[in-house]
């Protein structure tokens, strides 16, 4: 090659990649031009509460420590919604990337039931680098997209008429889900379990539910209510004193309902979170000035991180964060029914299904509204997995809004040239 063939070559390669730099600048400000800025900003208040509240509700053993971890897991949580954003659309779609996720988080989860470190009673941590992370958690995410794009698959497999490929479609993906859901019991983790099966089934009935479907669901919650309340008063005894497999699930279930009958066993962390909700009365004693930290209630960081709250801001304070959440939750579901793609509609219900009824089982549990179940609240809690995957989650609702928005604007268009 002579010199001028190759100036020209170094030019061209130049040229191209300048254009490709070009567009890539072009398609992220368009990208972020179209973003639910209410959503984010949110968002970012819950996570700014709960680095408050976890330094506060740290500060007799290591606050510092703890804050580093939480600002590490948004961090990465960030970092992966920029991702999720900036990545080619027919990703989102594709069937081959979105089993691949569930099958890798199927075997990490797999792997944890053999070398996993146990917490709160179940074998739900790995350990990595010396940071332990929680793949049950990441199944909340996986799970979801598969459902989506299940429903997504199926309905447009029925509109083609190709019934046996749509029923092998729904099999594989019921199978795939079955398959985590199980692993989940063998930890045991029955909060997760309920997070996950709850969630899922809501955003089947919410696409294309029957009304009686729906009435049976809401009936059945009832029915499993009213009998978990029975049990509990009527077996409570034998609960407690049970040993086996789900002794910390029974256990909770035994003092639910009247956990002033066993003071020192199961019924102890609750006691102690009504007092401090008890302690904090309207307005609270004062950030940073709770005592029920100072090891009257152990792990309060993690799932009882809203009766640390409680104590140092009062009712007044409970009640902002709620609404915080219930605005948060109303936009997403506002969203999800403006979509008018299935796979996009499938997804910002499911995200939200699993955040809403994640942050309801946290808060009716300290309330013991249900049994306790150590999960922890949404953005605010102590647990570096579950914030985490928290952004990711909201990332990936922002792209389905983005998304959304790139379609209304091809059919206006579309609209006008015809």
């Amino acid at each position: 090659m002579n010199e001028n063939n190759f100036s020209d070559h170094t030019s061209q390669s130049t040229l191209k990649s300048t254009t490709i730099l070009m567009r890539m600048k072009q398609n992220l400000a368009q990208t972020f031009s179209r973003l639910d800025w209410k959503i984010i900003s949110l968002t970012s208040i819950l996570i700014i509460i709960g680095l408050v509240s976890v330094f506060s509700a740290t500060m007799p053993n290591d606050p510092v420590g703890t804050l580093r971890t939480q600002i590490f897991a948004i961090t990465l949580g960030v970092i992966a919604g920029l991702v999720i954003l900036s990545v080619p659309s027919k990703w989102l779609t594709d069937y081959r990337l979105i089993f691949l996720s569930n099958f890798v988080i199927l075997a990490l989860m797999f792997v944890t039931l053999l070398i996993g470190k146990i917490g709160g009673g179940a074998r739900s941590w790995l350990m990595i680098v010396n940071r332990s992370f929680q793949p049950s958690e990441f199944f909340k995410l996986t799970s979801v997209w598969l459902i989506a794009w299940a429903i997504n698959y199926s309905d447009r497999e029925e509109i083609l008429s190709q019934k046996k490929i749509r029923m092998s479609v729904d099999k594989l993906a019921l199978l795939t889900i079955l398959g985590g859901c199980f692993l989940i019991i063998l930890q045991p983790d029955m909060g997760m379990l309920m997070i996950i099966a709850i969630s899922l089934f809501l955003v089947k009935l919410y696409i294309d539910g029957s009304t009686k479907w729906v009435s049976r669901f809401y009936g059945g919650m009832i029915a499993v209510y009213i009998g978990l309340h029975l049990v509990s008063n009527l077996f409570d005894e034998a609960l407690v004193s049970y040993q086996g497999m789900m002794e910390h699930f029974f256990e909770r279930v035994a003092v639910f309902t009247n956990p002033f009958k066993y003071p020192l066993a199961g019924g102890y962390q609750l006691i102690e979170g009504y007092k401090a909700l008890a302690d904090g009365g309207l307005l609270g004693v004062g950030l940073f000035n709770g005592q029920a930290k100072q090891g009257r209630l152990p792990e309060i960081h993690t799932d009882f991180i809203f009766a640390n709250i409680g104590e140092e801001l009062g009712l007044v304070g409970c009640l902002v964060i709620i609404i915080l959440y219930t605005i948060l939750f109303l936009i997403l579901y506002q969203r999800a029914a403006r979509s008018r793609d299935v796979f996009r509609r499938s997804m910002i219900v499911g995200i939200a299904n699993m955040l809403a009824v994640q942050t309801f089982t946290n808060i009716a549990g300290l309330a013991s509204l249900i049994p306790l179940t150590g999960v922890t609240l949404p953005f605010i809690s102590v647990g570096g997995t579950s914030l985490l995957v928290s952004i990711i989650m909201i990332a990936m609702v922002l792209r389905m809004i983005v998304e959304e928005e790139n379609s209304k604007e091809l059919r206006l268009i579309s609209n006008k040239k015809g």
